[in-house]
């Protein structure tokens, strides 16, 4: 009968400690997704900050569209985001890549309703995520106000891919199940 006893309590503590380490693996899991995104939309802001206050991008907006189109193209090669270049009022100028569903097109046509672009048109930290094309995409997306000598000159939108983040989300899940599997085994 005590042999019994004991085999209980075992089995017992052993589900608890089995359910207390599963609990802690989601728990840490939810924190680094959390700690990924954040890092993630904080280095596309940077990127997007360092951008409209660039020089560069500036002469390029006093260009002309030819030279802006240009500018947004290799805009979109350093940043990895699609770059598109609105007036102060929200109105579409140019884009790094053709809008090339209809969707987009839409889109194209009111700039000025969407968050992040209204937040940008003021000066503020635009961002918002959201689908923005018929793929379902997720994407970042950042507004920044783009200045000339103090005076607001027009917005630039950054539409951020978030593949590489799904991808380093699934390398620490991996990470994550085979850590807790191991630590179980133990």
């Amino acid at each position: 009968m005590i042999g019994q006893w004991r085999w209980r309590v075992a089995h017992g503590a052993a589900l608890t400690v089995l359910v207390t380490m599963i609990g802690l693996a989601f728990w840490l899991w939810l924190q680094l997704r959390a700690y990924e995104v954040a890092a993630f939309e904080r280095e596309a802001i940077r990127q997007a900050t360092a951008s409209s206050i660039s020089p560069q991008v500036v002469q390029e907006w006093q260009a002309g569209a030819d030279s802006l189109r240009q500018g947004l193209v290799e805009l979109s090669l350093v940043t990895g985001a699609q770059v598109t270049a609105l007036t102060t009022d929200g109105e579409f100028l140019a884009q790094s890549h053709p809008a090339g569903s209809r969707q987009n097109a839409e889109l194209a046509a009111d700039w000025s309703t969407l968050p992040e672009v209204r937040a940008g048109m003021v000066g503020r930290d635009g961002t918002n995520t959201r689908a923005t094309d018929d793929s379902g995409e997720t994407r970042f997306l950042v507004a920044k106000l783009v200045r000339a000598e103090g005076t607001p000159i027009g917005v630039l939108h950054f539409a951020f891919p978030r593949d590489q983040l799904l991808s380093e989300i699934a390398g620490l899940n991996r990470v994550l199940i085979l850590g807790t599997l191991l630590a179980t085994l133990l």
